[in-house]
């Protein structure tokens, strides 16, 4: 946290900066304000691949799989090598009981890395 935040007071217009702290807050099971700097970094860019992932992935760890789909696609559509975008899709496929696509899903993130050692269990 502490690096993520140094990284804000040096830029506090990076993007990747205020994902950084995001994640971070993740980390911590602080999801409202992991959501908050997520949605901070995407004002900032809202093409950042980077904070898509961050902003999905708190919102799924929320278990509100279902605000994280369309970000999660658009996160793919920018970053389509991201093997990790693939296995959150799959998750926030499962929360919303769509099976198949996440099966879909996490083989697409399995050809993209296929040592990518995943607890997902559909």
């Amino acid at each position: 946290m502490k690096m993520a935040q140094k990284a804000v007071q040096l830029d506090s217009s990076s993007a990747e900066a205020q994902a950084a702290v995001g994640y971070a807050f993740g980390m911590m099971r602080q999801y409202d304000k992991a959501i908050e700097a997520a949605e901070r970094a995407l004002k900032l860019n809202p093409n950042s691949s980077q904070a898509l992932y961050t902003l999905s992935w708190c919102l799924t760890m929320s278990w509100k799989g279902e605000e994280a789909l369309p970000l999660l696609r658009q996160a793919i559509r920018l970053n389509p090598l991201s093997s990790a975008n693939y296995r959150l899709l799959c998750i926030a496929y499962r929360q919303t009981k769509r099976y198949e696509e996440g099966i879909t899903a996490i083989k697409k993130g399995l050809k993209l890395a296929p040592t990518m050692r995943s607890r997902i269990f559909i």
